[in-house]
């Protein structure tokens, strides 16, 4: 089967997987019941999918003629954190759910590596553009079919078939990677901008606090790094680091009520949506069971039984599905060691490709880094789940292209680019140092 064929068929495949549902708009999955059912059983389609994704990365890795390589330290904390997970089953609260959790892990991470032998970076920007657009689409007219766009009702917040926080991470996703592809790309540049536009705009519209944070600074990093010149480099990290002083202010400090509005972005104190201060309430009951195993945690993806949920939603109040923090979820899956091993491939991951792209200027490290940014911002207010979701799928990805193929491989891109020029003059990345070889 020829590259491109192969290609739309991964692409197909992810679609399916993602957690797209109509019921969403409507409210009928906010409730304890799908919650519990989602434990329970989860999505046939997504299952489907992901066995054919299994046996797409199966092909192939068994095809690939070259020889992969752990490239580091990076490399090293990537399997750490895959045998730490797939180890976890042996003390989980619930053998069988981390059972299905770590399944789901492990063909993604396979699939990501299977995605990073063929396609480059700037193929997985593309990648991470097309499939976050095409759900924008869908979403959008899901919810114009089920007459629930009223985008000016202050009440409103854009769901499009999934939860907003989660279509907050592919809004922003798509933004990102279309400034990224049209900022470089020869041809179609105002297409990518139009979808970074729908991106920003959709991104407002869904009110996650979160994600817009997260879009914020990962757009100023993107900015400061591609800039040519040291100057606007540095205008740009303290325009970034001026916001994160902000939104700490106004999160922690006596702000302004007005202030504080504009950071709860209009959304108001009912069932569905509860305010920061909901969050930090439900962050210091599950602190508790933390603390009672802060080492190894409750196995990957085993704490949210649904007894455990049951009784923590009845405590609190609200309907919830996860613990609302990316970083409180590691811990309570597979506590301090995993947690720490996560963020620590984060932010070497990030690291490197900052460093490679400053010595190479290829725009895939670009995407890659804002990316990563995103996904660390992110998971501060919001679970961002490794799951078949398209951005992290294409976060996954980049990681395994910067941990396992080596550096000759960056270059696999077409022609006329930088990457390929260095081809041509028998040149490639070091993937240790970013160097120029």
């Amino acid at each position: 089967m020829p590259l491109w064929m192969r290609i739309i068929l991964l692409f197909s495949i992810v679609l399916v997987a993602q957690p797209i549902g109509i019921f969403w708009v409507t409210g009928d999955n906010y409730s304890l019941e799908a919650y519990s059912a989602a434990i329970n059983s989860g999505s046939v389609r997504r299952q489907i999918a992901l066995i054919i994704l299994a046996l797409w990365a199966v092909v192939e890795l068994a095809s690939n003629t070259r020889r992969m390589r752990i490239n580091g330290i990076l490399g090293r904390l990537v399997l750490w954190f895959l045998f730490l997970s797939i180890a976890s089953i042996t003390w989980a609260d619930d053998p069988a759910l981390s059972v299905k959790r770590v399944a789901v892990l492990m063909i993604l991470a396979f699939s990501a590596l299977a995605v990073a032998e063929r396609l480059t970076l700037e193929d997985i920007t593309a990648f991470a553009f097309w499939g976050t657009g095409i759900a924008l689409v869908l979403g959008w007219g899901n919810e114009i079919v089920q007459g629930v766009f009223y985008p000016l009702d202050r009440a409103y917040r854009f769901a499009g078939g999934m939860h907003p926080n989660t279509q907050g991470v592919y809004c922003g996703f798509l933004s990102i990677s279309g400034i990224t592809l049209a900022r470089s790309a020869k041809r179609h540049r105002y297409l990518f901008a139009l979808g970074a536009i729908m991106g920003f705009t959709f991104l407002i519209l869904t009110k996650s606090r979160a994600s817009v944070a997260a879009y914020v600074v990962s757009i100023g990093v993107y900015l400061a790094i591609t800039s040519r010149r040291s100057f606007y480099r540095g205008v740009w990290a303290a325009w970034s680091a001026v916001v994160i002083a902000l939104a700490y202010i106004l999160l922690y400090g006596e702000a302004v009520k007005t202030l504080w509005d504009v950071v709860l972005m209009g959304r108001g104190e009912d069932v569905y949506t509860p305010t920061l201060m909901g969050r930090t309430e439900l962050w210091q009951t599950l602190l508790a069971y933390v603390y009672q195993r802060p080492i190894l945690g409750y196995g990957y993806g085993s704490f949210w039984t649904v007894r455990r949920l049951s009784s923590i939603t009845q405590e609190q109040g609200w309907i919830f599905g996860s613990a609302h923090s990316g970083y409180l979820e590691m811990l309570l899956g597979i506590g301090l060691v995993g947690a720490s091993t996560y963020v620590a491939i984060l932010v070497k991951g990030l690291a490197r490709s900052i460093a490679i792209y400053r010595r190479s200027h290829a725009v895939g490290f670009s995407f890659g880094a804002a990316a990563i940014v995103f996904v660390l911002i992110a998971m501060v207010l919001q679970t961002v789940p490794l799951e078949p979701h398209l951005p992290m799928f294409s976060c996954m990805a980049i990681v395994a292209k910067l941990s396992f193929l080596p550096g000759d491989n960056y270059n696999k891109v077409p022609s006329g680019s930088v990457q390929h020029e260095l081809h041509l003059r028998g040149k490639a990345i070091d993937p240790e140092t970013g160097r120029v070889l």
